[in-house]
């Protein structure tokens, strides 16, 4: 059995080696080699047993005792005596076993005291040493820290260099933190408590003095080693605070008296503009922080200093814009806040010019001809006032905007529009000079600010229809009276409409730019030949006489339709239509100079009466048919004579009758061609 184990096993043991069942010499041993062993349980334990021997012998003795020696009791006795004898020798090994447990704890409770006791004077000895070291090393410690300070003092007075001398001053407040007891040495005192201070306020203001030098001439490796001195100095962050509060302070002051003397302000804001470039350049030397720290602060003047209805706001917005662009939005962020109520102030007062003009150029009816050089020029002056700032220019592009819907309102609100106002007569009435006037402000303007123009172009181009709404219709009415009145040479109508269309021509003349816009003045000449060809294609009765009176009609049309000087689809080819006019219906049939809507109506005209004239056939009156065909393509004018056409033979089959009108196969013809083409 392994006593070594677990101290337990030995208290096992001990009852074993009573009992004899294992040698005494070997528990011994195991029991001194043991490497713990529980003292009092291993006594405990042997008490036990002991006493286990102890009542088994009283049991004994005391069933002899209570039974006569008989030959039945002698034989028990007999029995328990080997148990009893073995009970006694047990007895006497257990107090054995005590006796040299008991020896052999005296004897390593004597030893252990011993150690002990040399242990404890052994630590007191090291103890002591210990601590005369610590004492010895403290004062190596404080006499070399005293000795490096002695050195930095002296090497201070030769060291110019600014980081080299920071350093040394940093090393020499370090050492002083660290070991107050050197102002407690005689001969340190006061190169402790008074040279160190003053050396480091010196190093100090040198520094501060050479950092500022440098950023005025913006050395940046002077300035990067003033940093990092004064950084070492740790009086970094003070010392730029001061110069930020400096540079601040001034320009405060400068902007105060802005307030006091705005007339100032042409000759001051390029100084102060020029002023906070130099300051930006300096501070960004110094890092984005410090250059966010300027432009803070630099907003908050901007917003104390600055009122947002000043009458330098652009200014300030032009000179300080390009200066803070340059730099990162997040430093710059700030002061555009700042800006942005001048902005708003601005653009509302640019907006106001704007207003001003518009109602002064409209105020002088004498003055129209000035109307869009007066407000053009407004315009330009504060477009190019922004020029510098691409979001101010959109902003005031859109002012620009809203000054051209105010312009629309006040050339709407002047036109007089009526059909007296717009009546055509050989005089331009003052009311139409007006109203000719303002079309032409209105072109101009929508021509020259096309692209902020919304409405203005509508409203000039409103009043241009209008009067060729009303020129279209009178011709109308001149053309009508072809039908009611005597041809001759020349016919009276054609007399009265050459003489409505120079009067025309005069009335166009005064706005013939707009009148020519798109392409409106040609499509109206083109409008005049094309009614007077559906009228004359209409004339019934005729003969060739009267279309020869007719043609030349057409020809003195034309002449007083070249007079406007505008080229047309139709103008070139009237001569032509004048003479095809006068052909045999027989050579009309085949002639491709007139359009073939007009041939069918001509040869219609030609027939006699059981072919009714286009009109007739669907029961209009000639002004309203001739106003309804004008207005359709010459495909669905087509498409309707031959409807016409259809209807009347339809009828000469519905009524028996033995033929057609003599122009009929013509007519036939001419439809089969243009349906071809």
């Amino acid at each position: 059995m392994d006593y070594n184990s677990v101290g337990g096993d030995m208290e096992g043991g001990v009852e074993d080696c009573i009992w004899g069942k294992i040698e005494w010499q070997e528990y011994v041993e195991k029991l001194i080699t043991a490497n713990s062993v529980d003292e009092t349980a291993l006594l405990e334990k042997i008490e036990v047993v002991k006493s286990n021997v102890g009542r088994q012998i009283r049991k004994a003795v005391i069933s002899s005792l209570n039974h006569p020696y008989d030959s039945i009791t002698r034989l028990q006795i007999e029995q328990h005596h080997p148990r009893l004898v073995e009970q006694a020798s047990a007895l006497h090994g257990l107090d054995l076993v005590q006796a040299t447990i008991s020896r052999e704890m005296s004897h390593l409770f004597e030893t252990s005291e011993e150690l002990s006791s040399r242990f404890a004077s052994a630590y007191e000895k090291l103890n002591g040493e210990t601590c005369s070291l610590e004492q010895l090393y403290a004062l190596k410690k404080i006499l070399y820290a005293a000795y490096r300070c002695e050195q930095l003092i002296r090497r201070l007075s030769t060291v110019n260099e600014l980081v080299k001398q920071s350093e040394m001053i940093c090393e020499l407040k370090s050492i002083i933190s660290e070991f107050s007891q050197l102002k407690e040495v005689l001969w340190l005192r006061e190169a402790v408590s008074v040279t160190a201070p003053k050396l480091a306020s010196e190093a100090r203001q040198r520094t501060a003095k050479q950092m500022r030098t440098s950023l005025e001439s913006q050395n940046a490796p002077l300035v990067a080693s003033c940093v990092r001195a004064l950084r070492n100095l740790s009086c970094y962050e003070a010392e730029v605070k001061a110069l930020l509060d400096e540079y601040c302070k001034d320009l405060d002051a400068q902007f105060l008296q802005l307030i006091t003397s705005p007339d100032l302000a042409g000759k001051t804001l390029p100084h102060i503009s020029s002023q906070v470039q130099n300051y930006v350049e300096q501070l960004f030397l110094l890092g984005d922080e410090t250059v966010s720290s300027f432009c803070a602060s630099f907003a908050q003047i901007i917003a104390n200093r600055v009122p947002a209805n000043v009458q330098y706001s652009c200014r300030i917005l032009q000179l300080f814009t390009p200066v803070f662009s340059q730099l990162p939005s997040s430093s710059s962020k700030r002061v555009f806040e700042a800006f942005r109520p001048l902005k708003t102030a601005f653009l509302s007062q640019s907006l106001n010019r704007m207003f001003v003009a518009v109602n002064a150029a409209f105020e002088d009816s004498s003055m129209r001809n000035a109307v869009v050089e007066k407000i053009s020029s407004v315009l330009r002056k504060e477009l190019c006032s922004v020029g510098w700032d691409a979001d101010l220019k959109c902003s005031v592009e859109e002012n620009i905007s809203k000054a051209m819907e105010l312009i629309s309102q006040k050339i709407e609100e002047l036109l007089k529009l009526d059909e007296e106002s717009l009546s055509i007569g050989e005089r331009v009435s003052n009311t139409q000079a007006s109203n000719y006037g303002l079309l032409n402000v209105a072109y101009a303007l929508s021509t020259a600010w096309q692209k902020y123009d919304s409405s203005l172009m509508s409203v000039a181009q409103q009043g241009r229809d209008a009067v060729m709404a009303l020129g279209k219709a009178s011709i109308s009415k001149i053309l009508l009276s072809m039908h009611s009145e005597e041809l001759g040479a020349p016919s009276p109508y054609a007399k009265e409409l050459c003489e409505y269309l120079n009067s025309f021509r005069m009335h166009i003349s005064l706005f013939m730019q707009l009148a020519k816009c798109d392409g409106v003045l040609a499509a109206f000449i083109d409008y005049v030949i094309d009614l007077f060809l559906i009228h004359a294609s209409l004339f019934r009765p005729t003969s060739f006489v009267h279309l020869g009176k007719i043609a030349d009609d057409l020809r003195l049309v034309c002449r007083a339709l070249s007079s406007f000087d505008t080229p047309s689809a139709l103008l070139s080819s009237v001569p032509e239509f004048a003479d095809a006019l006068c052909k045999k219906c027989e050579v009309l049939g085949s002639d491709t100079s007139l359009p073939s809507w007009a041939v069918i109506q001509l040869l219609i005209s030609h027939s006699d009466g059981s072919l009714f004239s286009p009109h007739e056939a669907i029961g209009n009156s000639l002004q309203q048919y001739t106003e309804w065909f004008s207005n359709l393509p010459s495909a669905e004018r087509i498409k309707f004579l031959s409807s016409v056409i259809e209807s009347y033979t339809s009828s000469v089959v519905s009524q028996n009758c033995s033929e057609y009108v003599s122009t009929y196969p013509l007519i036939v013809d001419v439809l089969k061609r243009a349906a071809e083409q």
